[in-house]
Order: structure tokens, then C-alpha cells, then sequence
């Protein structure tokens, strides 16, 4: 069923319409030769191909290509029975949509905070795939230029027409989104609501692709699903839902190349954006209702290489790049990063005190100083108690940023003990999508993770009441303008602390001046070297008592125990690490200095 006022490409191009339909003869004659030469070709490009970058990349490709011949019917089958069923229960009503009683509420505050994190979408083309009844065609039609909807539903697509074919610059259109066409580089925003959650993960990866090819170069790409679990409590009868580990969707996003056909230019996605959803935080503590924002950007020498190895395009502000490792079932989501081996051993330098972590070592650390804080220098309940005391929070209730949190310890740890409403922000997605993982044990702890770039995340004026910060950051024009920026978050009154390692008092008392011209005189730095000694003391003594009583050997099989005992000389690497670092903080080589800044009222 395609409505008359789809065809408005038809009026731009007809000639894309021909080609359409040659394209479609083409495909159907092929069908069954083109897997006998899919084969032979991919044993001839593994044998011939020397590079190793550019066999990557080339099968990385081939096998989005593949995967438009092999899609069956049975997934799609098996959704639409889905939505039918609810269908006859619940019509085409807002509860059907979301799949929640109370829907209708919910919709008040969901609504608003996804479309407050899409880019400006004044008189820009639309594209809205799985539209359903319209829950954002109304919000969309409004400012945009033009709106496409795209359905699979007939009496959703009816309904939505019903409600919103009033604003005069909207076209919808019932199809499946994997069997659709539409023009390359048509859409200034292409945006989905629960959609990759009902396509299976070759269907995802086809998806992405045409997403991309849709949209214009510098236009993004908008996408909420849900991970790990269901959103809704509406009870079903079967649910073919797929709740995905977030770092999926991340991987299978910032891999996808296109190639424009007029200029020859390669494009990828650019992660811009990705957070889970306050509303649904705090009213149901579901963490895994996730948002992404992608900017269509060209695709440079360097980038190229970088398929297949779920690099975000986000840095990590350390000049190393971490994988999303989604597929290797760890909690954590990280891949190994580190680049110093010994007998198969990550082995830290010594000189890397001020940095964090390699990745590979991140849950070692998190063993060590307590879930959440293996991203950090120096964490635990200890140092996140005295940032407690600084802020005198009181009661419940109040918000806290967490700024680059890494694992999320910090910010989780005054959520959980002290009742505030945490925002946790940072560059490095594979440390978010793990903390986000982790603060799922406590879902009434209130904490928001967001990818983002730091330079550029902005908040409101006087919204927040506590800003931290508790990674080590040299003292640059950029650090010194993020202090007058938290300042200007801050409400009167409020207070930002940071507890950071520093190699020598005079850094110390340049950030403290760097601060003085941010808040005021109202600042006050102190010396607790001696304290982070204690609390990494106790750390190390509580970290050898635990794993020393784990015998590789026992209860385990070969594979199993071989494992077991690389975790235990990887810990025990880690702790003889932290014994040195400690003997260089005694011999004053390093300082921990406690910094607590207020605004003025």
C-alpha cells in the first residue's frame, strides 16, 4: 500500500525509478547464481588479498552485500504476528506503541527529552522509519521542511495519516524498511524509534547501511532501542524482541561505509551523541533504554583502516582507541588495549601513573579498587567518601555531574549512598557502555551515562547543585575553561570537587589559582597524600586475601583453569605494579590533592 503523495521522488527523478526497477530484475534473475559466485569470489579475495587492512575492510563490505540476498521471510513473519496480536488487544493506541499501561504518562516526558537530543530539525527533510502511529510525526511535522513516514502496519500507517496528514508536509508510506527504496543522500535526519530491536543482527547491519546511503553528507542519523530488556509491562504471549548488549549497535554503526556516486567520496557515521534515558531511569530504574546521534562525515585514509575494529570515532583522550568487545560476553565490554606484554602479561609502565589503565586491565583494576572504579587512578569507597564529605550534599535528591567518569564508580557511588542524581559523562564509549552494564545491579541508584564529546557538552545555566571530577587533567586552556564552564552550571551555593594525582605541589597550586579565577576566592585545596596511601594500602591487602584463596586448578577444566591463572598473574601484576607506585607517593613523587570550589550565591 503506497499512498499517492509518496511518489515525490518520482516528481524530483524518474529516472531513479527506472533504475530502480531494472535493479529489481536484476536481483530476482540472479538469485540463484549469485551465491555459487559469492562463494567462489570470497575464496579467491581470502587467497589473493595480501593486506590484512584491506581484506578487512573489502569482506567487512562484501558481507553487508550478502546479506540483502539471504534475509527470509521468517523474521518478518514472525513480527507482524507480534504486532497483531497486540493490535487486537489495543488498537492503534498509545499503549500499543510503547507497550506499557501507562503509556500516556510516560509519553510526556519520553517524548520531549528524545527530541531534545536530535540536532536543530527546522524546515530539513525527514525520514521516520517505524513511525507506528505517529508518537513523533506530529513533533516533527511541526518544525521540518517535510516528514516521510514509513510503517509496516496498514492501520498504523491509517492512524498516523488520520492524526497529522493536517500539516500538509507529510508522506506516508507502508513498507518494510528492508525492502524499501528510496533516493541516496535524501534526508537531513533519519530517525527510528524501536526498530533494530525487532530486525535480526544481519538485518541490523543492512539497515545501517541504508541509513547511511539515505542520508545527505553532514545530515545524522537518530536511533532509540532497547538493551537488555524490555521497556513495557504489558504482558506477552511470545516476545521475538532482541535486547541487545548497546555496544552492538555502536560496533555495527561505526563500521558501515557508503560511497557516493557522483563524486566518489566514501562516507562513514560519526558518533556525535549517545545516552540512556533519564525518563525511564526514573520512573521504572530501566537503564537500557538507549539513544544514539550520528553525523554522516567523510571517511579519511586513516579512518578507513580502522573497519571492523568498533572505533566510535570518539577519542578516548588518551590517543587510544578502545573496541566495544560485544562479542566477548564480559561485563565490562572492553577488549585487551594494552601494548605491554610479559610472558602474556600486561605489564604498566611505570611513567603511566597519571594516565588510566590499558583496557585489558580495566577489570583488574576494577577488582582492586571496587566495582566501577578500575578506570581510575585512585578509587574506591574510600577517596568517594571524602568527595562525599566535600560536597555536603544532604538531602536526596540532588544533581550531581560526574565529569569523565570512565567506569562510573564515582558517580554511582554517591547515587547509591547519598540519594543524588547523577550525570556521568565521557568521551570513551567502551568505558560508558560497561558502566552503564554495571549500574544496572542497582537500578535505584539514579545515574545517566552519556558518550559526547567533552569540549563541546554544554548544560543548562545554574541546573546542577555538585560538579566532580576525579580523573587527572593537566593544567592546559582547555582545563582552565572547563572550571569557569562547571561554574556557570553550578547554582549558588553549589560546589565542584575534584581529588586528583598530581606530580608536584606547584601543579597544585596553579589549578588552585585557576580555580580562584573561576569561583572566586571562596576555594580551598587540601593535602591528602597520606590518606590515599591508606586507602590504596587496604586495597592491595583486601585484593591478595581475595584472589590467593582462588585455586586455578580446582573445579576447573583445562581451558578454564588456563584462564584462571592468566586473571591471577594479571592481578598479581597489577598489585607488585601498585606496591612500586606507592614507594614513588611516599618518596613525594606524586601527590593527592582534594580541591572544593563554591559558587558565591
Amino acid at each position: 500500500m503506497l499512498h499517492q503523495s509518496v511518489k515525490w521522488w518520482e516528481r524530483e527523478d524518474r529516472r531513479e525509478s527506472v533504475d530502480d526497477q531494472s535493479s529489481a530484475q536484476m536481483r530476482e534473475a540472479g538469485i540463484v547464481y549469485f551465491p555459487i559466485l559469492i562463494c567462489l569470489l570470497s575464496f579467491a579475495i581470502q587467497h589473493s588479498l595480501q593486506s590484512q587492512h584491506i581484506q578487512a575492510r573489502f569482506l567487512s563490505l562484501f558481507d553487508i552485500n550478502m546479506t540483502s540476498f539471504s534475509l527470509t521471510e521468517e523474521e518478518r513473519t514472525v513480527q507482524r504476528e507480534y504486532w497483531q496480536e497486540h493490535s487486537k488487544k489495543q488498537g492503534s493506541s498509545m499503549e500499543n506503541m510503547m507497550l506499557d499501561d501507562s503509556a500516556s504518562k510516560l509519553d510526556l516526558m519520553d517524548r520531549p527529552e528524545i527530541l531534545s537530543m536530535l540536532p536543530t530539525y527546522s524546515d530539513i527533510r525527514i525520514l521516520e522509519l517505524a513511525s507506528g502511529i505517529g508518537r513523533f510525526t506530529g513533533s516533527l511535522a511541526s518544525k521540518a521542511g517535510s516528514v516521510v513516514t514509513v510503517e509496516f502496519m496498514e492501520e498504523f500507517v491509517a492512524k498516523n495519516k488520520e492524526l497529522h496528514n493536517h500539516f500538509g508536509n507529510c508522506d506516508f508510506l507502508c513498507a518494510d524498511v528492508l525492502k524499501l527504496t528510496l533516493p541516496p543522500a535524501s534526508f537531513d535526519l533519519v530517525f527510528s524509534c524501536w526498530i533494530q530491536m525487532y530486525l535480526n543482527d544481519q538485518e541490523v547491519r543492512v539497515l545501517a547501511a541504508r541509513k547511511l546511503e539515505w542520508c545527505k553528507p553532514g545530515g545524522h542519523v537518530f536511533f532509540r532501542e532497547s538493551c537488555f530488556q524490555q521497556s513495557g509491562n504489558v504482558t506477552r504471549a511470545f516476545n521475538p524482541s532482541h535486547y541487545r548488549h548497546p555496544s552492538f549497535y555502536t560496533s555495527v554503526f561505526s563500521e558501515v561505509r557508503c560511497t557516493d556516486a557522483t563524486d566518489g567520496i566514501e562516507y562513514r557515521l560519526e558518533l556525535v551523541r549517545s545516552r540512556n534515558l533519564e525518563t525511564y531511569i526514573a520512573v521504572k530504574g530501566n537503564k537500557g533504554q538507549i539513544c544514539w546521534l550520528w553525523r554522516k562525515v567523510p571517511v579519511t585514509s586513516s579512518q578507513a583502516r580502522l573497519v571492523g575494529n568498533g572505533n566510535t570515532g570518539l577519542s578516548n583522550g588518551n590517543g587510544a582507541g578502545h573496541s566495544n568487545g560485544h562479542s566477548n560476553g564480559h561485563s565490562n565490554g572492553h577488549s585487551n588495549g594494552s601494548k605491554n606484554e610479559c610472558n602474556g602479561v600486561s605489564s604498566p609502565h611505570a611513567d603511566d601513573l597519571l594516565a588510566p589503565p590499558a583496557t585489558g586491565q580495566l577489570a583488574t583494576h576494577d577488582g582492586l579498587f571496587g566495582p566501577g572504579f578500575g578506570s581510575d587512578r585512585v578509587g574506591g569507597a574510600g577517596p568517594a567518601s571524602a568527595l562525599a564529605r566535600a560536597l555536603e550534599l544532604g538531602e536526596p535528591g540532588k544533581r550531581v555531574l560526574d565529569w569523565q567518569c570512565g567506569l562510573g564508580g564515582y558517580g554511582l557511588w554517591l547515587a547509591e549512598k547519598c540519594g543524588a542524581k547523577v550525570w556521568q559523562v565521557d568521551e570513551r564509549t567502551a568505558l560508558i557502555e560497561g558502566a552503564v552494564q554495571h549500574s544496572r545491579t542497582l537500578p535505584k541508584a539514579h545515574t545517566v551515562l552519556e558518550v559526547c564529546r567533552l569540549h563541546s557538552r554544554e548544560f543548562d545555566p545554574e541546573s546542577l547543585d555538585a560538579v566532580i571530577v576525579h580523573t587527572p587533567q593537566p593544567l592546559s586552556p582547555l582545563s582552565s575553561s572547563f572550571y569557569h564552564r562547571a561554574a556557570a552550571w553550578l547554582r549558588p551555593g553549589g560546589r565542584l570537587v575534584a581529588g586528583l594525582l598530581l606530580e608536584t605541589v606547584g601543579e597544585a597550586e596553579k589549578l588552585l589559582a585557576a580555580l580562584a579565577k573561576a569561583f572566586g576566592q571562596e576555594v580551598v585545596m587540601t593535602d591528602m597524600t597520606a590518606q590515599m596511601v591508606e586507602w590504596m594500602e587496604q586495597s592491595l591487602t583486601a585484593s591478595r586475601a581475595a584472589h590467593r584463596t582462588v585455586e586455578p586448578g580446582n573445579g576447573h577444566t583445562n581451558g578454564n583453569a588456563h584462564i584462571a591463572r592468566k586473571e591471577q598473574e594479571l592481578q598479581t601484576a597489577v598489585e607488585l605494579w601498585w606496591e612500586e607506585q606507592l614507594e614513588r607517593v611516599k618518596a613525594g613523587g606524586f601527590h593527592y590533592f582534594l580541591f572544593k570550589a563554591t559558587k558565591q550565591a
